[in-house]
């Protein structure tokens, strides 16, 4: 009775497990990161996941956090090298259960690299020892050589290759010689200044892969993987995530410069909404991909709240302008990163903070360069494009407004270029046609839009 039971549970498991096929090519971004959790979400101990890696790398902190939804999942995870694993996809690659190798593939060089004025260049061991230790930990668990696993992030490192009569060891010597008894051959295995890149047939002699394919075909009809497996690859939330996450410091930078302008052109309309939009996409890809949550958006809302205040109810940009434009742009830098402070157990996340403060810097550079040019090119042009209709239109529905035209006004709230003047003892709402006209200075009023009239600086 008690075998029929073990029998009916054996072959009620088979029937309830699942095999993935999840497709883990190009750059590793948060667009692949995003399709990796799919093809691991509610996966059980009896389930199979099998990454077709193919990739040179990409994004480093990425690259952790899909290694460890790697270690964390309850399947068995394979890696299928088709081609090759190189840096990033190397720790994804060992993070699994298992590595099987494609005919004429690589897998190894995992050294942190910055691109710096004179090219990539390696980070120094204060990045690679937390990397290391990732290494190691998944050496470990998944039964790979943890040396040469170290060896495939820092070059500074020697490991040697001792044969005894039983086995074979890979090891610094330094630690591990005295431990092996009957060493009959030592060699070296990588030298210093060398980073670790295994062949296919040196990845399953070292013990990294278990074996060798022709073709990802070729393992599956070995496998057994039926038709009727699940495949996971990029759909177009994924290349969204990806697209955007390239472009999303150019999307903040059109959108700041948009909101901006159209704060201090209150009525125009167009910049406005192309700086909500650009902005909303950034953060929605970068949502998307786990990096912008709730606080982001909330902050984003904050600072745009505070732009509005400054319009409607203090118009003349000062203290709240200026605390809305930091707090989209504190916003905006949270939306790069999936941290908020650097963790000292994860000390490339400063380099990240960094790189990111300087990306926003470059946004916010960009955004003033855009107002400038649109204040200096554009802004002056539009009465020869809107004012003429709009003025004829508004003057003729209301021809109480027809004794302002020609009048002489005084500043009496700065234009920038929105604000407000004097005429005739009266205070009304007023836009420049240039960027800043100040208090106390003269102008001429030409014109009419949106219920605040259009004035030109008196020339002396």
């Amino acid at each position: 009775m008690k075998k029929s039971m073990l029998v009916l549970f054996i072959v009620v498991s088979m029937l309830s497990a699942r095999i993935t096929v999840a497709k883990l090519d190009g750059t590793v971004d948060n667009g692949m990161a995003y399709l990796l959790n799919r093809s691991l979400e509610n996966r059980t101990v009896q389930d199979t996941v099998i990454f077709q890696v193919n990739t040179y790398g990409g994004l480093l902190m990425t690259a952790f956090d899909m290694a460890d939804s790697i270690f964390r999942s309850k399947a068995y995870t394979i890696a299928f090298v088709e081609q090759k694993a190189i840096s990033a996809g190397a720790l994804i690659s060992i993070a699994c259960d298992e590595i099987v190798m494609g005919e004429g593939s690589t897998i190894g060089d995992c050294a942190p690299v910055m691109q710096g004025e004179e090219g990539p260049q390696i980070l120094n061991e204060k990045i690679q020892s937390p990397l290391r230790a990732k290494f190691r930990l998944f050496a470990d668990k998944n039964g790979y050589p943890r040396y040469l696993a170290a060896a495939m992030v820092s070059p500074d490192l020697k490991i040697y290759k001792i044969t005894t009569k039983d086995s074979v060891y890979y090891t610094d010597l330094i630690q591990d010689k005295p431990k092996i008894v009957g060493a009959s051959d030592t060699v070296i295995m990588v030298d210093k200044g060398e980073l670790l890149t295994l062949t296919e047939n040196e990845a399953k002699a070292t013990g990294f892969a278990s074996a060798i394919y022709p073709d990802f075909n070729s393992y599956k009809t070995k496998l057994n993987v039926p038709s009727s497996a699940e495949l996971y690859e990029r759909n177009w939330s994924e290349r969204f995530v990806a697209l955007i996450g390239s472009i999303a410091p150019i999307l903040m930078m059109i959108g700041m410069a948009g909101i901006y302008i159209e704060s201090r052109t209150p009525g125009i309309g167009v910049p406005g909404v192309i700086g909500v939009v650009c902005l909303l996409l950034a953060y929605a890809g970068q949502q998307m991909a786990g990096l912008a949550g709730y606080v982001e958006f909330l902050l984003l809302a904050v600072g745009i709240l505070l732009l509005a205040i400054e319009v409607f109810v203090v118009p003349g940009f000062g203290v709240v302008g200026i605390a809305g434009i930091v707090v989209i742009a504190i916003s905006s830098l949270l939306a790069l990163q999936n941290f908020t402070i650097p963790s000292p157990e994860l000390p490339f996340q400063e380099d990240i903070l960094r790189i990111n403060i300087e990306t926003m810097g470059f946004a916010l550079f960009g955004a003033f360069a855009i107002t400038v040019l649109f204040f200096w090119l554009i802004f002056p042009r539009l009465k020869y494009v809107v004012d003429g209709p709009i003025l004829s239109e508004s003057l003729e529905s209301e021809p109480e407004d027809c004794s302002l035209l020609e009048k002489i006004a005084t500043v009496s709230k700065d234009l920038h270029p929105s604000g407000k003047v004097m005429v005739d003892g009266v205070e009304i709402d007023a836009q420049s046609e240039g960027f800043l006209i100040l208090k106390g200075e003269t102008v001429k009023i030409v014109g009419k839009r949106h219920g605040a009239v259009i004035v030109e600086k008196m020339e002396v």
